[in-house]
């Protein structure tokens, strides 16, 4: 699929009349540094915190006798097992914003998110996700919602931890596994986004931007102000770090999937479990996703899985971290 997808890609270009600049700066700087610097910081906290005793084994451990050139492999396979499935994970979050563009561009009116929220007024009584959010925004203190907002932020150093612990646990092959059943699910959503192209409830929203701090909803705005510029025909300058996707859910899809791969580190799932627990009201709150759309998250995150496992049913292999 990525293949395709790749191949696809200059054709899907000039169809939906999308420029062939990027934003760089933006994709390398923001999206890849940034977000692997965090990831190499939450993983030295979790074994050090959550698997002292194989810490402090590491530490006293006595110094390698292999020869110069075992020791160069060795952390060659290391590196490897790191590196090529997180270079598959941009390369293929690269072909996702794309597409997302192109999707965008070609099908994007506004009208289905009008019918998402129709469907969360059913299932909610007669309020939706917006009405719910401007309540809570009053009842809160003032500074909830920016650790609201820090909540949500905080899933995609997740993926890069989960990313590093199945390399170097399991190996590249576990790893790379990972990255295809989360690029798997996001090409789903793409699907998805193609026949129900809807944003979230702060699109459609009369009140969202004159009521959220403009710390919250600044990349809301962005958002808003491109997706109107394709529902007015004209077209984007570049093609860049956009994500415009309400169905599924891809900030509960992704936790689901983490959470399937590493359920061998108990402890550590715990703490994930808590903590996309506290993650559900957080991307409702912030009118970032209609309800319907958590639910349609959970329907993608397992089929991702049972296609790229074949099942949900695997032979366990032994971890060599303390449980």
């Amino acid at each position: 699929m990525s293949l395709f997808l790749s191949l696809a890609l200059i054709p899907a270009f000039r169809i939906a009349e999308l420029p062939w600049r990027f934003e760089w700066h933006r994709y390398l700087v923001d999206f890849w540094l940034a977000i692997a610097l965090e990831t190499l910081i939450l993983v030295a906290v979790i074994y050090v915190v959550l698997y002292p005793i194989e810490f402090l084994r590491w530490i006293k451990r006595p110094p390698q006798t292999a020869d110069f050139h075992t020791q160069v492999r060795a952390a060659g396979n290391v590196i490897a097992a790191i590196l090529l499935p997180t270079l598959y994970l941009f390369l293929g979050f690269l072909l996702v914003f794309c597409y997302n563009d192109v999707i965008a561009s070609l099908r994007f009116t506004g009208a289905a998110d009008l019918a998402l929220n129709h469907i969360d007024s059913w299932l909610l009584g007669g309020n939706t996700i917006s009405s719910l959010s401007h309540k809570a925004l009053a009842l809160f203190p003032s500074g909830a919602f920016d650790w609201i907002g820090r909540i949500y932020i905080g899933l995609f150093p997740q993926v890069g931890v989960c990313l590093v612990l199945l390399a170097l646990s399991r190996g590249k092959e576990r790893a790379m596994q990972f990255t295809s059943t989360i690029l798997t699910s996001y090409f789903l959503a793409l699907i998805l986004f193609y026949f129900l192209p809807a944003t979230g409830p702060y699109f459609i929203c009369p009140e969202h931007f004159s009521v959220f701090p403009k710390s919250l909803s600044g990349v809301q705005l962005a958002f808003s102000e491109q997706l109107n510029v394709l529902r007015s025909h004209q077209h984007l300058w570049t093609a860049g770090l956009h994500y415009y996707i309400a169905f599924p859910c891809m900030h509960l899809v992704q936790p689901i999937i983490m959470l399937w791969y590493l359920r061998e580190w108990k402890r550590l799932v715990a703490i994930l479990v808590v903590f996309d627990a506290a993650l559900i009201p957080c991307i409702l709150l912030l009118e970032q996703h209609y309800l319907v759309d958590l639910v349609g998250g959970v329907i993608v995150a397992i089929v991702a899985i049972l296609m790229t496992r074949g099942g949900l049913r695997e032979t366990r292999t032994e971890i060599p971290l303390p449980r």
